[in-house]
């Protein structure tokens, strides 16, 4: 009993016991954070790399376009100024190993995928020949397929490379994936990078349509290059003319969310009214006040250069100045052709270099979200969050050869640390040795 008591009266004295209450730590939510930007370094090669999400609306069943502007210190000029590119899916003639011939000999890359070769199937005599695929009649066209698929196999896609038989030049390429995605790559002209002066000689298809089972579809389209914004007097202009310079496709305006569902027939067409609009502004855009359809010119930029991997001149002249982003509900107060978001970059220019060896080049200075709420009277009201701002160290080359001397070559693996001398020939053969 006594005991009991005890016991009684100490759990008492502890439920008199006041303790202090516990002080938890403040939950954050209101700390400055970036835009979604991602840096890595590659250990083989030392090039570093950054990509940039570009904001867009999610489309329905988070069907829309996923974009995003990507650098590599090791990567050269593009429309977003040196080392910055914005990867899209694309089906390339290779060059790797030497110019294009434009023929079924040549080999044909998918971006993100490895070589592409045409499928083979095994004859009852034992003999690999390409697999026999009925003709289509699409779009009241006949085409001819023939299937690819990438040398080392992880896509598991269909690949088909569609060929017009009354027309040869006019070529295009299918894929299904295994989420029974169809995407289309240069369906339409201005999807395809060919020759100016041989349209049959086409490099480079764009992806132009993308579409999935439950009736969503994205359509890509393009704008070619001109002479718009140009000056036409300079000493590196006289040569070319506006066929030559039509070579270049930039990316101009991604639809999406489309209203109407769409039926992938022999005969279809795209939809004719879309929720959501990615338009790609290169100068012709309102600064304020942009519109889906503004036709203005766009810039031209200060250090336009050249590719002629595909054995033509393809020329870029322009810079992706923003990447605006449209809403179409003309059921709401806000109406057609509302600016919800934007993606502003801003370009430093080195106009004036400080040697003859330093080339006049276009770096990516900063990269800004913006956000806006229409007005009544059609204005905008802007808000932008922080800027992520870049800077750039300079390469510096030494003009010198020097020789590694013993010290520098001590943590080389073995066999550089040192000359050896070996018979490229035989040990028993009179032949002088190659030093390696």
């Amino acid at each position: 009993m006594d005991q009991d008591k005890q016991s009684a009266t100490s759990s008492q004295d502890n439920n008199d016991f006041v303790s202090a209450p516990e002080i938890s730590l403040p939950k954050g939510g209101g700390a400055i954070r970036g835009i979604g930007e991602k840096f890595a370094a590659n250990p083989v090669t030392g090039t570093g790399s950054l990509t940039i999400p570009i904001v867009t609306s999610p489309g329905r069943s988070g069907f829309g376009p996923q974009l995003s502007l990507s650098y590599n210190s090791g990567a050269g000029n593009g429309a977003f100024g040196l080392g910055w590119d914005l990867p899209l899916p694309s089906i390339t003639r290779k060059t790797d190993k030497g110019l294009p011939q434009y023929q079924d000999a040549d080999v044909f890359i998918l971006s993100g995928a490895e070589d592409l070769v045409p499928v083979l199937v095994e004859t009852a005599e034992g003999q690999w020949e390409p697999e026999i695929v009925p003709a289509v009649t699409f779009d009241n066209v006949t085409y001819s397929i023939q299937r690819y698929r990438p040398r080392i196999e992880g896509l598991f896609a269909r690949i088909e490379l569609w060929t017009n038989i009354t027309d040869s030049k006019d070529r295009l390429w299918r894929s299904i994936s295994k989420d029974n995605i169809t995407t289309w790559y240069g369906k339409t002209e201005n999807s395809r990078i060919t020759n100016p002066n041989d349209s049959t000689q086409i490099y480079s298809w764009l992806i132009c349509q993308s579409h999935d089972d439950k009736g969503n579809v994205i359509s890509y389209e393009y704008k070619s290059e001109n002479s718009d914004s140009i000056n036409l007097f300079q000493a590196n202009e006289r040569n070319r003319n506006s066929s030559s310079r039509s070579a270049q496709r930039y990316l101009k305006r991604i639809k999406y969310g489309n209203i109407a569902p769409y039926f992938p027939n022999t005969n279809a067409v795209l939809p004719s009214e879309w929720m959501f609009e990615t338009v790609f502004d290169y100068g012709e855009h309102h600064d304020t006040a942009p519109k889906p359809d503004d036709s203005g010119l766009w810039d031209g930029r200060h250090d336009p250069f050249s590719s002629y991997r595909s054995g033509f001149e393809i020329r870029t002249y322009r810079l992706c100045q923003r990447v605006l982003m449209f809403h179409h509900f003309e059921n709401e107060s806000i109406g057609k052709n509302c600016l919800v978001r934007s993606t502003d970059f801003n370009y430093r220019h080195q106009q004036l270099p400080e040697d003859s060896k330093s080339p006049i080049l276009t770096v990516l200075e900063s990269a800004i979200q913006c956000n806006y709420k229409k007005k009544l009277d059609n204005s905008y009201q802007k808000k932008t969050l922080p800027p992520v701002e870049f800077e750039y160290s300079k390469a510096k080359i030494d003009d010198q050869i020097k020789t590694i001397d013993s010290d520098n070559r001590e943590n080389l693996p073995i066999g550089v640390d040192d000359s050896s001398y070996v018979s490229v020939y035989s040990p028993h053969l009179d032949k002088h040795p190659q030093l390696l």
